[in-house]
């Protein structure tokens, strides 16, 4: 029987910097763009596999000077970043080149500041 995981083995790496440390939740989807073909007269829908993307979503509280910094800097640059997760601590990576889309700081009277952040891939993700 296989081991399950816990998240809290998981790390990421975003530009050279560790950020896993100040994340609650990442979402990791690896998706392939289906070509589909509808044709006449059958009786179901062809799809065919194309272009590989990812999108990668997480949050957590905000932290300036190491998450902020990474964060900012690739978000100002609008240049590719690696990016390297981990959901098993380090076994098992998957890597890829990734564009900065949106970082949300959110600040609440009654509560800390927490951030949500939205990449995308931007080439091929490689499984080690």
């Amino acid at each position: 029987m296989t081991d399950l995981l816990h998240g809290l083995e998981a790390t990421l790496s975003f530009g050279g910097t560790p950020i896993g440390g100040y994340l609650e939740n990442v979402s990791a989807e690896y998706l392939n763009e289906l070509a589909e073909a509808r044709r006449l007269g059958s009786a179901a829908v062809e799809r065919l596999p194309g272009l590989e993307d990812c999108r990668f979503t997480a949050n957590g509280p905000w932290e300036e000077t190491v998450l902020g910094a990474a964060l900012w800097t690739h978000k100002k640059a609008k240049t590719t970043a690696e990016l390297i997760f981990s959901p098993d601590g380090g076994t098992t990576s998957y890597t890829t080149d990734v564009l900065l889309g949106t970082v949300n700081i959110t600040a609440a009277s009654n509560g800390m500041v927490n951030f949500s952040v939205q990449i995308s891939g931007a080439g091929e993700t490689e499984r080690t």
